[in-house]
């Protein structure tokens, strides 16, 4: 019974991280993060625009949409770094 529990919570955190709820998660760690401090204002105004464009798709029900947005927002971070 311990194994299945632990299996099925392996999946649910593994199809959470799958899903824009999960680039949700991950866009405001980085955005609450120190590594936010290097970005320019102008980028964070991006990202933080971005982050809200995916979520309100996502709430429409408009996945796809949200997941594209999502992936924008966190390319800005990579290509803040590079």
């Amino acid at each position: 019974m311990k194994v299945f529990i632990i299996c099925l919570s392996l999946l649910f955190s593994y199809n959470l991280l799958a899903c824009p709820y999960g680039s949700i998660v991950k866009i405001d760690e980085k955005l609450q993060s120190s590594d936010s401090s290097k970005l320019t204002s102008e980028t964070f105004s991006k990202i933080s625009d971005l982050r809200s464009k995916g979520e309100k798709a996502l709430k429409l029900g408009n996945i796809e949409e949200s997941e594209k947005i999502l992936n924008k927002a966190l390319a800005l971070f990579k290509a803040e770094q590079n």
